[in-house]
């Protein structure tokens, strides 16, 4: 359950800021613009559909939320953001592999992306890979070396790295 929570509370903080921006798109940008075209451009819009993304995981429709964030990447296959998104709702439906890929992806897109390297620690701690985890939570770290949380999954996964190797 702690894997969960960590996660979640991620995707909350990352998601505060989509929707200030999504506020500021549309107030700036999109209503302006006439009922028809606004649509259109609405549709066309990477944040729109990180917005809807984030919107359906608040009411517990991962899959939905995938599909949303899909289409994100598809209007930005550079948007490091849309896939550490889709990784977090392939979390909440226990699908791993596929999100272990995005935060991949992510973490290729932007080197700079501590929440995704804690992420993907968390998933490779879940799958009880606890060095993977560790290299990745000391990433986390490096990259944010204040964060309380980053450094407690870091010296947790090592805690249980550490009690699995001490001899009987």
């Amino acid at each position: 359950m702690y894997f969960v929570s960590c996660i979640k509370s991620e995707y909350k903080i990352q998601h505060t800021m989509y929707r200030f921006c999504y506020l500021i798109l549309i107030t700036c940008y999109l209503l302006p613009v006439s009922a028809k075209a606004q649509k259109s451009n609405l549709h066309d819009n990477q944040y729109y559909w990180i917005y809807k993304g984030y919107t359906a995981v608040e009411n517990g429709k991962y899959k939905e939320a995938i599909t949303n964030y899909t289409k994100a990447i598809q209007l930005d296959s550079s948007f490091a953001e849309a896939f550490r998104y889709r990784a977090t709702a392939y979390c909440y439906l226990k699908s791993y592999n596929e999100a272990l890929a995005d935060f991949d992806r992510a973490v290729k897109l932007d080197p700079e992306d501590a929440a995704s390297f804690n992420a993907r620690g968390a998933i490779y701690e879940e799958l009880d890979i606890l060095n993977v985890a560790i290299k990745d939570y000391a990433k986390a770290v490096e990259l944010l070396p204040h964060n309380k949380r980053y450094k407690e999954n870091l010296e947790d996964a090592q805690d249980k790295l550490a009690a699995r190797n001490k001899p009987k």
